[in-house]
C-alpha cells in the first residue's frame, strides 16, 4: 500500500506545486474583515490562495495514516484558532511581515507532498506550525466578534481540508482496486 500511495503522490506532485504557486501571491489580507461565524466560515472559500492552502493540507493528510491525519487536522485548527486570538492585539501593519510565512507555508506543504514526507509523530506539529501564520494574519484583520469568526473559520477550514482528504483517499482506493484487478 505504501508503494501505491507513493506512486499516486509522485505523479501528482506537479499539481501540488501548481496549487502552491497559485497560493503564493497571498498578500490578500487587507485588514478589513467583518466579524461573526458566517464571515469566518465563508472566508476560506473566498480566495484561491485560501482554497489552495486547505486543499494542499487535505492532500498531504491523505498520505498520512488515518490517526496522524486526524491529529494533524485537529492540531492545525487548534493552533490556527489560538494564533488568531493571540494576534487580535497586533497592529494591522504587522500583516505584511506575516504574509511571507503564509507564502512559505503553502510551498512547504507542496514540498511535503512532492517528496512524500509523512514525518511520523511530528506531522501534527508541522501541520500546526504551518497554520499558525494563517491564524496570525487573520487575527489582526477581524473587527468585532472574534470568537464567532474563529469558530466559522475553523469550520470552513475543516470542510475544505476534509473534502480534499476524502477525494484523495477515494482516488488512492480506486487506484488500489484497479491494480488488484490486474
Amino acid at each position: 500500500m505504501k508503494t501505491l500511495i507513493q506512486s499516486c503522490v509522485k505523479k501528482s506532485w506537479f499539481a501540488a506545486l501548481g496549487l502552491s504557486l497559485v497560493a503564493t501571491p497571498a498578500f490578500a489580507h487587507t485588514g478589513d474583515h467583518s466579524s461573526g461565524f458566517a464571515a469566518g466560515f465563508i472566508h476560506p472559500f473566498t480566495g484561491l490562495d485560501h482554497v489552495a492552502a486547505m486543499l494542499l493540507l487535505g492532500v498531504w493528510f491523505a498520505t498520512l495514516t488515518r490517526r496522524m491525519a486526524i491529529k494533524s487536522g485537529l492540531a492545525s485548527v487548534g493552533i490556527f484558532a489560538l494564533a488568531l486570538f493571540l494576534s487580535a492585539q497586533l497592529p494591522v501593519n504587522f500583516i505584511a511581515t506575516i504574509e511571507w510565512a503564509v507564502l512559505f507555508s503553502g510551498l512547504a506543504v507542496a514540498l511535503l507532498i512532492a517528496f512524500r514526507m509523512q514525518l511520523g509523530q511530528i506531522a501534527p506539529m508541522v501541520a500546526a506550525t504551518l497554520m499558525a501564520s494563517h491564524g496570525l494574519v487573520h487575527g489582526t484583520e477581524v473587527a468585532g466578534n472574534l470568537f464567532g469568526y474563529a469558530l466559522g473559520a475553523c469550520a470552513g477550514m475543516l470542510v475544505l481540508v476534509s473534502l480534499a482528504y476524502a477525494v484523495t483517499r477515494a482516488c488512492l482506493q480506486l487506484r488500489t482496486k484497479s491494480f488488484s484487478a490486474l
